[in-house]
């Protein structure tokens, strides 16, 4: 599976700002110039919020803001719904099949669940005209093993992410700042502060990741 990331969030649509991500820092020189545009010590801190935004959502397999993937699929293996990566709430725009062809998006479940970490299920319900799933053009199942291409949006809408995400980022932001080089705890060097994970399991994914 080849997850690429077609748009990614804009600095507005980050989980915390610039000035909030300064404050947790206790950052001693302006972040931001009368104007409103961002000092270097702004850019800075703006780089380490993508930063510790990108590596959460890898952990948790989850989008922390709106975007824009796509996701090569193969057809042998999946004889179920299956969860797309980096959710949630995600809708299908646009599938191709392995010649580039467009395959119809009815083809496609999309459902927004209440419960976030449900993700979203791509229907494989075998379809008359086009097979089971993606599209595919075999009798049924145990066809040939084709690849299909999938553009879809998902991710967080703006201002929704939970609290404990947004707060792992600021941890990860500060340790980040605050220390310049790997963080050591004895004699080992610890590869993300404890109390991060902490926050990010609360919330983490409970469905595979196809």
């Amino acid at each position: 599976m080849e997850v690429t990331t077609v748009a990614d969030l804009t600095p507005e649509q980050e989980p915390v700002t610039v000035k909030t991500a300064a404050n947790w820092c206790k950052v001693a020189v302006p972040v931001e110039t009368p104007e409103g545009a961002l000092t270097e010590e702004g850019e800075l801190v703006l780089l380490l919020i993508q930063t510790a935004r990108e590596w959460c959502e890898k952990y948790t397999g989850l989008s922390f803001g709106p975007k824009t993937l796509s996701v090569r699929l193969s057809q042998q293996g999946y004889a179920g719904p299956q969860s797309l990566p980096y959710g949630p709430y995600a809708t299908v725009t646009e599938a191709l099949d392995q010649d580039g062809n467009m395959i119809p998006l009815e083809q496609f479940g999309s459902t927004w669940y209440a419960e976030y970490l449900k993700g979203m299920s791509v229907n494989n319900t075998y379809k008359e005209d086009y097979g089971w799933g993606y599209g595919f053009q075999s009798a049924g199942f145990f066809g040939p093993d084709n690849t299909y291409t999938l553009t879809y949006t998902a991710g967080f809408p703006t201002g929704t992410l939970p609290r404990m995400f947004r707060q792992a980022v600021l941890v990860l932001v500060s340790e980040m700042y605050n220390n310049r080089d790997h963080s050591v705890v004895g004699t080992i060097v610890a590869e993300l502060p404890i109390n991060v994970k902490t926050l990010l399991d609360m919330g983490r994914k409970n469905v595979g990741i196809i």
